[in-house]
């Protein structure tokens, strides 16, 4: 009994010693901190988008010329197959290291110096198939969207482990489109290959068709089974 009186005694003064309310007056002490380091990290974000975009911007008008008018003319039959509406321009850059796709309401195709007269003409057309199925899904403007939302949530592991997968499935989806259209993928791939040779000779990524990891690509598409064609998203 005096046991159980002491121990009944002890019990009843430790809430006077720890109060109840001192445990929840501890989020609201963090919670200006947490905030503080979450807005932080989301303008270092918003900055780095926006200054993404400002380049992006300055890749369509700096160090630039217009194919040659026999390969805007292929770009516009090509489009029509993948029923592209939009006018799209083809221009020759000396900045970009690979094909690539800047703008949403009126895109351009950028191709790097050289490309036009050093890869066949076969891998040419399906590179820019490749491209033209970016400006039909949308994929700029998606690519912002995205990037607004890791901006938002850059936090959070999740987010940067789907996006990352979004990413590799956008580069598929174009894969597919251009090996549908083109109908011979060891084109495609010969010509994936060589792009991905002449950028690492000239310097050891904007929508481009060697975005993503390159080896999962060329092994997905020449693998045992071919990828199915898919969809065009609207």
């Amino acid at each position: 009994a005096p046991l159980s009186a002491a121990a009944s005694t002890a019990v009843r003064y430790v809430p006077a010693s720890f109060p109840a309310g001192a445990y929840r007056g501890l989020p609201a002490l963090l919670l200006p901190w947490v905030v503080a380091v979450w807005l932080a990290g989301a303008m270092a974000f918003w900055l780095r988008l926006f200054g993404g975009w400002i380049l992006a911007e300055r890749l369509r008008s700096r160090l630039v010329r217009p194919a040659p008018r026999e390969w805007q003319e292929a770009l516009d039959r090509l489009k029509k197959s993948i029923c592209v509406s939009r006018p799209v321009r083809l221009l020759v850059s000396s900045l970009v290291q690979g094909p690539a796709v800047v703008g949403w309401l009126r895109p351009v195709v950028l191709v790097p110096m050289g490309a036009l007269a050093g890869l066949p003409p076969e891998q040419i057309e399906a590179i820019l198939l490749h491209e033209q199925a970016h400006i039909r899904r949308h994929d700029y403007l998606v690519n912002v969207l995205q990037s607004v939302v890791e901006a938002l949530l850059f936090y959070h592991p999740a987010v940067w482990w789907v996006s990352g997968h979004i990413r590799a499935e956008r580069e598929f989806c174009c894969d597919d489109v251009a090996v549908s259209v083109s109908g011979d993928v060891l084109t495609y791939a010969r010509a994936l290959a060589e792009l991905e040779s002449a950028r690492l000779v000239h310097r050891r990524a904007v929508m481009a068709a060697t975005g993503g990891s390159l080896p999962p690509r060329l092994a997905r598409m020449l693998g045992p089974s071919p990828p199915p064609p898919r969809h065009l998203a609207g």
